[in-house]
Formats: C-alpha cells, sequence, structure tokens
C-alpha cells in the first residue's frame, strides 16, 4: 500500500514513510484486501501460513536461521499481560516524545514548528493507553524485555511515519517525532485521494480522501475500513476518514492496528496448520504483522528462511516498505529506523538485540540483505 511523505519544515528534509508516497499499510498496491484481523486471546496459535512450501513441516527455522526461542518458551510468555503502562510510564513517553514535555529545552521550538499539524491533543499517553485497551494483544507476547523490544520497534515506525527532524534540529533529530500526523499537502478537504480500492466491501464515499493519516499513516479504503471495523465494530472511518485525527484513539488506534494485522494467504495455498481456512486474494501472499515478526509469533517459510526473513526489528521494516527499504535499496530510511530503535530501547532499558540472537546484528536490526516480502 501506498504511504505517505511526512516532510520536516527545512530543506534538509527526511522522506517519512514506506513507499514511493510514503504511507503504511499491510498491503502493497491499491487493490483488494483480505485481513486475518487479530483477536484477543490467542484461540488459536498466530503461525505463519505458508505461501509456496506446501507442506506446513517445510516452514520454520532452518538451522541457521539466526534465532534461539528461548526468549518466547512458556516460562518467558505465560508470566501474563503486563498492561502497557506498566511497561512504559508518562515518563518514560516524554522522553521518547519530547513535544509532549512542557519541561524539555526543546518544547517550545518543537511547538512552534509543528503548530500546523493536526497532532495538538491526540498524541497523549493517555490517548495511548486508551487505544490499546481496544488491541488486547499488543505486547502480550514473550518476557518484559521482549515486550519492550517490541515497543521500541513499534515507536520507531511511528517516528519514521510522523517526525519533523534534521540533523542540527532544536533538540536534535531523535526528540522530533509526533511532529506530522497527516500526509503533507492533504487535508479534510481534500477529495479523492488513494480512494482506490477493488474490494466491493471498502469503497470510497464520494468527496472523500483516504491520505495517509495516524500513528503509522494509513490510506486506501481498503485499510480505513477494516481498521475501523476492528476498533468500533462498524466502518465510521469508511464514510468518515478524518475522524481518524480526531481523537487520540483513533490516532494511535489505526496505528496499532496496523501493528497487529497479518495478510491472508493467496488463493490455491495451504493455509497454516491449525488455523481456519484461509480466504484469499489474487495477486497477494502472506507476510506477518509487525508484531508477529517482533514476537517470535510465527513460523517463516522455507522460501522466508532463504530470503533472511526471520525475525526481528528489520522484519518489521520489511512489512512497512521492503520494496522501497530493503534489499538494494537499503538507505538512509531504513538506517532511520534502525536509529531510531535503537534510541528507544536504550531509554525503555532494554538491549536492541536479544541474547536469544544467535544470527549477525545487522539480521537482527536491518532488512539491508532481506528480499522484500513482494517477492513470495
Amino acid at each position: 500500500m501506498k504511504r505517505a511523505i511526512s516532510l520536516s519544515l527545512p530543506l534538509l528534509l527526511l522522506a517519512l514513510g514506506c513507499s514511493d508516497s510514503g504511507n503504511s499499510g499491510p498491503t502493497p498496491d491499491p487493490g483488494t484486501s483480505s485481513w486475518d484481523v487479530p483477536v484477543s486471546s490467542d484461540p488459536v496459535p498466530d503461525n505463519s501460513s505458508c505461501g509456496t512450501c506446501g507442506n506446513p513441516s517445510d516452514a520454520g527455522f532452518s538451522s541457521d536461521a539466526g534465532f534461539s526461542s528461548a526468549e518466547f518458551t512458556s516460562s518467558s510468555a505465560d508470566a501474563g499481560n503486563v498492561a502497557l503502562s506498566e511497561i512504559l510510564s508518562e515518563a518514560e513517553f516524554k522522553r521518547i516524545f519530547p513535544i509532549m514535555d512542557p519541561s524539555n529545552s526543546a518544547y517550545n521550538d518543537l511547538r512552534s514548528y509543528c503548530t500546523q499539524t493536526r497532532c495538538r491533543g491526540i498524541t497523549t499517553y493517555d490517548g495511548l493507553l486508551a487505544a490499546a485497551a481496544k488491541v488486547p494483544d499488543f505486547l502480550s507476547k514473550g518476557s518484559l524485555e521482549a515486550r519492550k523490544r517490541e515497543l521500541a520497534a513499534f515507536f520507531a515506525n511511528v517516528f519514521q511515519e510522523t517526525g519533523g527532524g534534521w540533523e542540527g534540529a532544536p533538540g536534535g533529530y531523535e526528540a522530533w517525532g509526533l511532529c506530522f500526523c497527516e500526509e503533507q499537502g492533504f487535508s479534510d478537504a481534500s477529495v479523492g485521494g488513494y480512494s482506490t480500492s477493488n474490494d466491493p466491501n471498502y469503497q470510497a464515499a464520494a468527496g472523500k480522501s483516504y491520505h495517509g493519516r495516524g500513528a503509522i499513516q494509513l490510506s486506501y479504503p481498503y485499510n480505513y475500513g477494516p481498521a475501523s471495523e476492528y476498533l468500533y465494530g462498524d466502518k465510521r472511518w469508511l464514510s468518515n476518514p478524518e475522524l481518524v485525527l480526531q481523537s487520540a484513539e483513533g490516532f494511535w488506534g489505526s496505528g496499532l492496528w496496523f501493528w497487529m494485522v497479518k495478510e491472508d494467504v493467496a488463493p490455491g495455498e495451504t493455509p497454516p496448520q491449525g488455523q481456519p481456512g484461509a480466504k484469499g486474494f489474487d495477486g497477494k501472499y502472506y507476510k506477518p504483522s509487525c508484531h508477529m515478526a517482533m514476537a517470535g509469533d510465527w513460523t517463516p517459510r522455507t522460501s522466508d528462511v532463504e530470503k533472511k526473513r526471520t525475525e526481528g526489528f528489520g522484519v518489521t521494516i520489511n512489512v512497512v516498505n521492503g520494496g522501497l527499504e530493503c534489499g538494494g535499496s537499503w538507505g538512509t530510511a531504513g538506517q532511520n529506523r534502525v536509529r531510531m530503535y535503537k534510541h528507544f530501547a536504550q531509554i525503555l532499558g532494554v538491549e536492541p538485540v536479544p541474547s536469544g540472537w544467535t544470527g549477525s546484528d545487522d539480521d537482527y536490526l536491518t532488512c539491508k540483505n532481506q528480499t522484500s516480502f513482494s517477492v513470495p
């Protein structure tokens, strides 16, 4: 799916977002959509579907996949779902996003530069907690350290979507998250932006724009509709996409929905063992959600292992924007995501690479050696 570019004000601009136009979504191009929406309590193990391997027993880590699942054994996973407020204090939240901290020395500069954005009042800590309460599987897997890593990964991608900083900016580049909450160049008055959808269940309303909005910028009707159904049980965002930015719950909830969803398998492919029959749709294939990549909660196919897509922060980059940032396209955008992931992990007091990871740090942190998920 196309992604909205968020630009900083000076000429030293950093393209935020993850495609040729910058806003995120689980599908890489406008078209049809079919979702396995996550549910609470994991009634069925949420392992990966098998797009090309055929036999479920073929899926999984090869001996050199680089990951030891010790951190996700029952002893650590059964610790219980820790509330987000216990993982992230408000003080830590303000260190991660200084624009929310009036005591920060760069606060006035941040508010001044970002004054034209629509983030005021909807990027709050309490709003994040309220949105997370609607997405109970978020940060639900693994040890406390693993959950903090996932939170750092989530915030790093949010930063890339909403940041407005540049080298030498007041407070430093790392201070500029939550500056932009909407794709620059669009507004509620825009008509027809990103309105293409071949899914009959999720069609654009006349006169509406489905440009990038939210923490991990949502775009296209086939993402607005399912996200709204998951959070509210109806399609209110499909008929009124501007609602995403009219509440903190909408702003954060749209990003959390993206973080948690996973794509269905394509027609004719075998669903994962123990999973319901897959709906499937033309031209698509399975890839994990960002949550699954960080929580060790999927079984990569043989083809994924061959293409270095196993676990870790680098896989989240691949899920979000692999076509433009991974493999031979590795560059500034991906490096900035890694930079912010390490920075936020430090604030949260956790090592960015888990002790159970046996491969190179590059293979956990980056997708420079990964093939994009656009190649199944």
